[in-house]
């Protein structure tokens, strides 16, 4: 009876290949991938025509810089506009202001765009671009002005302010090279607004010259030798 027994507590016994499989060895979780950089915000450059209409009223006096072409502009400007064409800003960089606001315009903000981005890209981070162009600005009541036509000098016509002028407005004593940017009066009597680039920086607009003051880039210097 005893080996009986004996038998049937050994037969019950777990055989050392039947004990059970241990348990899994748990692994630590693969780590995840790191998410990928933000992409950077692009700068804030547009402003809208009531914002612009906001900054003037406020006395924030920002410079109208009109990028279009001549043929664009003889269809008329925003008064008191600096105007330089897009394919020039590079070269006259120099001739903007560092010290207030400019607000580039175009004929709908898409050049207008791409022109402050690059010009908070040489520095002047109080660049703008104005969202819809030219038309946003006098939808607010921006005064729009219409040049007269006429075949002598035109609007961007690049010109020399006599020695004589220059001396008059305390700008030196030679001439001072510059670009017609507006043009009134009437046949006989035209005056011009230049905006001229003195030796000592920056820009300046001299209003009311008159023809006998101004020549085409390019001619001799009155009382030049030949």
């Amino acid at each position: 009876m005893i080996r009986s027994t004996l038998r049937r507590l050994l037969g019950r016994a777990p055989k050392p290949n039947d004990a059970p499989p241990p348990p899994p060895v748990s692994r630590p979780a693969a780590a995840a991938p790191p998410a990928p950089p933000e992409p950077e915000d692009e700068p804030q450059l547009e402003l809208d025509g009531p914002g612009l209409r906001a900054w003037v009223d406020a006395g924030k006096a920002p410079l109208l810089l009109d990028v279009r072409e001549l043929g664009e502009l003889e269809s008329g400007y925003a008064a008191g506009s600096f105007l330089m064409p897009m394919n020039e800003v590079p070269e006259r960089l120099a001739e903007l202001p560092r010290d207030r606001p400019i607000v580039v315009m175009c004929a709908a903000g898409v050049r207008s765009f791409g022109v402050a981005h690059y010009l908070r890209e040489q520095g002047l981070q109080d660049a703008w671009s104005l969202a819809g162009g030219v038309s946003a600005w006098t939808h607010e009541g921006g005064q729009h002005v219409v040049p007269p036509r006429k075949d002598n000098l035109r609007l961007l016509s690049r010109v020399r302010v006599s020695a004589e002028e220059c001396q008059a407005r305390g700008l030196g004593d030679a001439p001072l090279g510059g670009v017609v940017q507006a043009i009134t009066g009437a046949p006989g009597d035209w005056r011009y607004a230049v905006r001229v680039a003195p030796p000592q920086g920056g820009s300046v607009s001299l209003e009311g010259l008159t023809e006998a003051a101004l020549e085409p880039i390019g001619a001799r210097p009155r009382g030049a030798s030949r």
